[in-house]
């Protein structure tokens, strides 16, 4: 449990290129999976597990498939904060590269 009594925080994440987001998801070095019962952070393609039969109704309101749903839970922030800026150093490299194609 944090200092102030919570447990952690849950965001989503939407890139522009759904191969960006695979990529990133990739490169995420978190654990994968669809769990919000653990205390170290998780990352999940939320949209295609959540609503794997539904994608094409949730996507008629607006939820790309190529969400990624993260769940940040009890580690070091710092720790979290270094793990996400190496992701998104690795996705910038890889859209580096995609342009160069």
């Amino acid at each position: 449990m944090r200092k102030d009594g919570s447990y952690g925080n849950v965001l989503s994440i939407v890139f522009h290129d759904p191969r960006t987001a695979k990529h990133f998801y990739n490169v995420f070095n978190v654990c994968k999976r669809s769990s919000f019962g653990t205390n170290f952070t998780l990352a999940i393609p939320y949209v295609q597990l959540a609503n794997y039969w539904n994608q094409d109704k949730v996507a008629k309101h607006g939820v790309p498939r190529h969400i990624i749903r993260i769940s940040v839970r009890l580690e070091d922030s710092r720790q979290i904060v270094e793990t996400v800026k190496r992701a998104l150093k690795g996705v910038d490299e890889f859209e580096m590269k995609k342009d160069l194609n």
